[in-house]
């Protein structure tokens, strides 16, 4: 009977495979092979498997319907489910299966046959030749890699530049100039490409032989909505501009850190798989991720983790640059948006920051940012951590491929968008989202109403989960001078008589909630129409959760 390949999230009889590190895919889920692992629920622990499918393969046998998780479990198995299926007369040779079943009673067949590590874009330098694990202290992120730290240009400096005559000459002239004679520069002949191309702050980046755009050309970008990127701060520095989709001012923020430049280290993912990875929008693993969070008044400050296979948190999405013809800009646009979320040109588009004087507005760099592990949770479930518990959702990062042959992947963490007037949404999605020091997120209906209707609704919920619950509230957000001056259940102006009447009827209480602010949002230069469609989609997210009877 033919068998089905098992790829990563496929069941297994008492668990599901966690790992697959082959670059065969189906769909956008990689196929697995000897050596990756699987979550037992009896053994409590992930276990490798033994592939039997010699006859596809890579570095090992692939992974099918029947073949063992070498866990202590008498007969935990792959369940594959791939369309993809092989012929068990060709491809299930006697003398593995044997050696595979006999090594079952006996001792774990990592001590007898060690098998290569997991590949993974970045891990700790701490980690040996053949070790791939995550790490379990505190250590620098230069631990795994460069890091360099780019910042949106505020709009406002470029309009004020380009709004002087002078410079739009100046702009002019060059490009006569660039147009009479093309300036190469001199090779380093004696330099390694990647010094070339990945330098320091104590080195210029490579020159690039291009024109300079014309000021029409910087006038399309900013039409188009892209705003310059400007480095401020870390060890590295690439070649060429970055550039990002509009967005407020100084609210785009971008963190990069190379993969490895040393091919064939069998410890670490390769351009090439990388390639394959992104050709099916797949993800990669890695032992670090960081990301961006509002470290309070509306500034931003990134946080790094050690990740772990069992945490479920260790892919990353890879994808690939592709090149714009008519542009002449390399882009990467992130799932469902309208246009590029960051550009990459050999060019200088034109774009002038403003001096830069270490004070960068909405941001806090640190020399070292500390990578710290994932909290562990106790026999109670509880979590003790300085660091409030990341999901996959808390995360913006991505491996980029540039398709040019001398640029490494760059792993980059992107800031989450900062909060605006009259935003709506769950106020959980608020979290870690800069309110720009002058916003706050208005539940609607209370907190207190909230967790007193679950309380009632719901005795056998614990204070834990009501506390959970009661973020997946709607939210409005408005001035901090409304919410803390008018707003009727900020503080102590929430009685507790009101939240009794509240919790009855949730809906009535978003109601009397908003129309209490409604006149001081008015006056912030709100509508009645933006107020109204606010309180319909507030209304909507509060029965999508199950709050309105």
């Amino acid at each position: 009977m033919a068998r089905s390949l098992a790829c990563l999230g496929d069941k297994t009889t008492h668990g599901e495979i966690r790992s697959a590190s082959s670059t065969w895919f189906e769909g956008l889920k990689a196929v697995a092979q000897s050596g990756d692992l699987a979550w037992c629920e009896v053994c409590k622990g992930t276990f490798q498997i033994i592939g039997t499918v010699s006859d596809w393969s890579e570095n090992q046998p692939f992974v099918a319907t029947g073949d063992r998780v070498m866990c202590r479990c008498p007969n935990h198995v792959v369940i594959g489910m791939a369309r993809q299926v092989v012929d068990p007369i060709v491809e299930r040779q006697p003398q593995m299966v044997a050696a595979a079943q006999s090594a079952i009673p006996a001792a774990p067949i990592v001590k007898t046959t060690p098998a290569p590590p997991i590949p993974v874009f970045a891990k700790s330098c701490l980690r040996g030749d053949g070790c791939t694990d995550a790490g379990t202290g505190g250590e620098p992120h230069n631990n795994f890699g460069q890091m360099g730290f780019y910042q949106a240009i505020p709009p406002s400096a470029i309009s004020s530049d380009n709004n002087n005559p002078a410079n739009n000459n100046a702009v002019e002239q060059r490009a006569q100039s660039a147009k009479r004679k093309q300036v190469q520069a001199e090779p380093e002949t004696k330099t390694p490409w990647y010094k070339r191309l990945l330098g320091s702050t104590s080195a210029t980046p490579a020159a690039v032989a291009v024109p300079v755009s014309t000021g029409a050309g910087l006038a399309a970008l900013e039409q188009a909505g892209i705003q310059g990127m400007r480095f401020v701060g870390g060890s590295l520095m690439t070649a060429g501009r970055w550039m990002v989709g509009s967005s407020p001012v100084g609210t785009a923020v971008m963190g990069m850190m190379p993969g490895t430049l040393n091919e064939g280290e069998a410890d670490l993912l390769d351009k090439l798989k990388l390639e394959n990875i992104a050709r099916n929008g797949g993800t990669a693993p890695t032992r670090v991720r960081f990301r961006w969070v509002d470290a309070g008044n509306g500034r931003l400050k990134a946080e790094g983790y050690h990740v772990s296979a069992e945490g479920g948190l260790d892919k990353v999405p890879v994808r690939k640059m592709t090149l714009n013809t008519a542009t002449g800009n390399y882009e990467f646009w992130e799932d469902g948006a309208k246009g590029p979320s960051i550009l990459w040109t050999p060019n200088d588009p034109g774009f002038k920051a403003p001096p830069n004087t270490g004070n960068n507005d909405g941001l806090i760099i640190h020399t070292t940012i500390t990578v710290l592990p994932m909290p562990e949770a106790d026999e109670t479930g509880e979590r003790s951590t300085t660091l409030p518990m990341p999901e996959e959702k808390d995360f913006r990062d991505y491996i980029l491929i540039h398709p040019l042959p001398d640029l490494p992947p760059l792993y980059i963490y992107l800031s989450k968008p900062p909060v605006e007037f009259l935003d709506v949404e769950l106020y959980s999605d608020f979290k870690r989202r800069s309110r720009q020091g002058k916003y706050e997120a208005d539940h609607m209906p209370s907190r207190a109403s909230v967790e007193l209707y679950y309380e009632t609704e719901y005795p056998e919920l614990s204070e834990k989960d009501i506390k959970a619950l009661s973020d997946n509230v709607a939210s409005i957000v408005i001035p901090k001078e409304i919410h803390q001056k008018v707003s009727e259940t900020y503080g102590g102006r929430n009685k507790s008589e009101q939240i009794g009447v509240d919790a009855r009827n949730l809906r009535a209480a978003l109601d009397r909630n908003l129309d209490a602010i409604k006149p001081a949002l008015k006056e912030y230069g709100a509508t009645e129409g933006q107020i109204e469609a606010a309180r319909a989609k507030m209304h909507k997210l509060n029965d999508s959760m199950g709050l309105y009877k």
